[in-house]
Parts: C-alpha cells; sequence; structure tokens
C-alpha cells in the first residue's frame, strides 16, 4: 500500500510539473491577479529635455525622455487580464503627452492603465520603470511573493510625432524589485529604432 501511495504522489508531481512547463509563468496566475489590482503610479511630468545633448546627438529627431502610456494586462489573454505589458504609446512631446492622460476614460479602463517615462542612451537602449502604486501587503503579497511582470511577446509602438521611429520593449518575466520607488517596482528594457536611419543604410 505504502508502495503504490509513493507511487501515485511521484506521479502526480510529475503531471503538475509538466503542466507549469506548459506555461513559463502559470504558477503565478492567482498572484498576478492581485498584483494588477495593485496597480502603478502615474508620472504625470515627462521632465523632458528640449536642449540637443550627448544622450540624443545621434538621434536628432528624438528627446533623451519619452512619455508612455500603458495598458496592464498580458498579451496571451488577449490584454483581458494579467500582470504585464499589452501595449504602449510612446510621445516625445509634453503637449501630446497631456492630452493622452486628460482624455476621457473609464474608471475601468483606467484602473488598468498608468503613464511612466523612458530615457534612451546613445546606444539606443532605454528602460521603462513601472513603479507599485500601493505596497504588496495591501493586495496580501510580499516582496518574495510578488509575481514576474511578463511581457509576453516584443512589441514595437512608432512614436506619436515620428512614427518612422519606433520603440520596441524586449519581452521576459521582469523581476520585482523592491528598492524602486516607495513600495518597489519593475524596470522594463526598451530599445529605439530609427526606421528611416535603418532604411537609408540598406540602400
Amino acid at each position: 500500500m505504502k508502495r503504490t501511495n509513493l507511487l501515485l504522489a511521484v506521479v502526480l508531481a510529475f503531471a503538475v510539473s509538466s503542466c507549469q512547463q506548459e506555461d513559463t509563468f502559470g504558477n503565478y496566475s492567482s498572484n498576478e491577479d492581485a498584483a494588477r489590482e495593485i496597480g502603478f503610479i502615474k508620472i504625470n511630468d515627462m521632465q523632458m529635455a528640449h536642449s540637443r545633448s550627448s544622450i540624443n546627438s545621434d538621434m536628432p529627431e528624438m528627446n533623451p525622455s519619452l512619455g508612455i502610456k500603458a495598458r496592464i494586462a498580458r498579451k496571451k489573454t488577449g490584454c483581458k487580464s494579467g500582470f504585464g505589458l499589452c501595449d504602449i504609446r510612446a510621445m516625445n512631446r509634453q503637449d501630446t503627452f497631456v492630452k493622452y492622460q486628460t482624455r476621457g476614460v473609464s474608471s475601468d479602463v483606467e484602473k488598468y492603465e498608468c503613464t511612466t517615462t523612458c530615457t534612451i542612451d546613445n546606444n539606443g537602449t532605454g528602460v521603462m520603470y513601472f513603479l507599485l502604486a500601493n505596497s504588496p501587503k495591501s493586495q496580501g503579497l510580499t516582496a518574495e511573493t510578488m509575481p514576474p511582470f511578463c511581457i509576453d511577446e516584443e512589441i514595437e509602438q512608432p512614436i506619436e510625432e515620428t512614427p518612422e521611429s519606433s520603440l520596441v520593449v524586449v519581452p521576459g518575466a521582469y523581476i520585482y524589485q523592491k528598492e524602486l520607488g516607495q513600495h518597489g517596482g519593475y524596470a522594463v528594457k526598451v530599445t529605439y529604432i530609427n526606421n528611416r536611419k535603418h532604411s537609408n543604410s540598406n540602400k
């Protein structure tokens, strides 16, 4: 009997392990729902630099700081749920950024949206910071149980005022960093692409 019970336990453990391997982030599903309810702070000021500097000397049409409007959900759910990035809008002018912040949206939609900024370095890479609006404890989580912020697939978005340039969000499972902001947050990697520059180089 003991041997039979042990065999059943091994089979069950193998089945659970196999299911988890089918979806890399599957074991975070319940924690994802809780984390999504915490939300992210809305950064209202792009703090844009309007003078040329070494940061964008090779990107004359792009300011070093971009305003980002993000929708929080996972691609694999059809952007209906999950803790990750569904899509973004990227803007390099303060007035455009303000317009998207002040447009009328339903409270349900706004609950899962946030605004942040992104600074691009002279190598064309940058980071978007998503800072929690409240502590993990507010939803029964801890620093140890906070799920990763998941980018299921590459997201490429033309910049509003300069559509020949794009911002590409690098896919991955970004871990929670408790030292960011007041309640912790996530740092998501991005890449800047000047499509016109690439087109010219291919001629």
